[in-house]
């Protein structure tokens, strides 16, 4: 038999595994099928088992089984396991072999780090280059076990919260070509892909979700726009990032958070419950756009399945109008909030042929009730006085 003592296990071990479990087998007896060391057969059972059968629904809290606790620590092969009421943990061969997978694609990606770990790393940096210090000198002096380049990767991918100017050889040397920008790490995308969305849609009642993205300027300009349009009107409001990076989305983000607790209307921080976009790096630090400052739930992030922009179409084709004010090659650096505002309000003034002649703004005003747009920074612009040329700027600039 050939030795796979060294080797992964493959779906069809995992396959053998639950077999066996289901049989009441050991570890032992699993292992010497397997060709493999039993201890590796007990770590990948306790680390692979998922929870089952447990009814969410009913306010009283389930209690897990005490067998649990010693080996096999699954119910795969418990007689009682139909009429049991407690709770359940199963081992699965078919998504014990998913969760190693996107453990192993994670891992080629050189992010290995636990979300508490690389947050940790994350404000190390930060702090010391708000001291003055070098990179090396503060992976050296907090003994961080990850490379130079490592963090440079994180930061040209927009992982980390400090800005790419302060790295002095940032500054000074010219980046490399690359193919394509960062994606979210996929660490972060599990139990968000456009599959859980469509599900999270359907097991709860939501009347609208919004559909958020970015929009780039010029390749040397450093602000970026990110987008948001309400489904069920196609309202579009926009905020200026400073930089296309996670931290940059999180303060917009906390931004919103405060400016709704001023408001105190409730609907309005509704429209936010479930927000779907791309799988930008931007994007990439879920638990805090998901979560306010306290740690409570404010969102629900998903992302769409990659190369999938038909999946949010209501976001593209604002970006199609926003591009005619504002075309590809236009630098946004100069652009302010109130600016982007305006642009918005055109936007969301033009006439839609899908609303049976209607704008965006009345639809919203129509679901949402009369003013509260100019909550979240748009005005109504009178049919005539809409402008949807690169001319409103000029026109806006020379009426301030």
């Amino acid at each position: 038999m050939e030795n796979n003592k060294h080797r992964h296990l493959t779906l069809d071990d995992r396959m053998t595994i639950q077999t066996e479990l289901s049989k009441s087998a050991t570890f032992k007896e699993i292992a010497k099928i397997l060709s493999k060391d039993p201890t590796t057969i007990s770590k990948e059972v306790r680390k692979r088992r998922i929870v089952r059968s447990v009814d969410y629904s009913s306010s009283k809290k389930i209690e897990p089984c005490e067998l649990l606790e010693k080996a096999p620590y699954v119910c795969n092969g418990c007689s009682k396991k139909r009429i049991c009421k407690l709770e359940k943990q199963m081992y699965d061969h078919k998504e014990a072999h998913k969760q190693y997978t996107s453990l192993l694609s994670v891992s080629r990606e050189s992010i290995v780090l636990s979300k508490p770990e690389f947050w940790e790393i994350d404000k190390i940096i930060t702090e010391g280059f708000e001291n003055g210090q070098h990179l090396y000198h503060i992976l050296q002096a907090n003994k961080i076990s990850v490379s130079e380049a490592t963090v440079y990767r994180w930061l040209h991918k927009g992982h980390l919260s400090v800005s790419k100017f302060r790295f002095p050889r940032v500054v000074k040397f010219k980046p490399r070509k690359k193919k394509r920008a960062g994606a979210a790490p996929k660490v972060n995308r599990k139990g968000r892909t456009y599959h859980d969305y469509l599900d999270f849609l359907r097991d709860n009642d939501f009347c609208t979700h919004i559909e958020m993205d970015t929009v780039i300027g010029t390749k040397t300009s450093s602000k970026v726009i990110l987008t948001f349009t309400v489904v069920m009107s196609n309202f579009f409001f926009a905020y200026l990032l400073e930089e296309s990076t996670a931290a940059e989305v999180v303060r917009v983000f906390d931004k919103i958070r405060s400016d709704l607790d001023l408001v105190h209307i409730e609907f309005l921080t509704e429209l936010f419950k479930v927000v779907l976009t791309d799988n930008g790096s931007e994007f990439s630090d879920a638990d805090r756009i998901e979560k306010d400052k306290n740690g409570k739930q404010w969102t629900h992030l998903f992302y769409c399945d990659p190369g999938r922009a038909d999946q949010k179409p209501r976001a593209e084709k604002n970006h199609t109008m926003l591009r005619g004010i504002l075309p590809k090659g236009t630098s946004f650096d100069q652009l302010t909030q109130d600016e982007l505002f305006t642009i918005c309000s055109h936007i969301n003034s033009v006439k839609r042929k899908s609303f049976f002649g209607k704008s965006a703004y009345e639809m919203f005003e129509l679901n949402f009730g009369k003013g509260t747009p100019r909550l979240l920074g748009i005005e109504n612009i009178g049919t005539h006085n809409v402008v949807q040329t690169p001319q409103l700027l000029e026109f806006i600039r020379n009426n301030d």
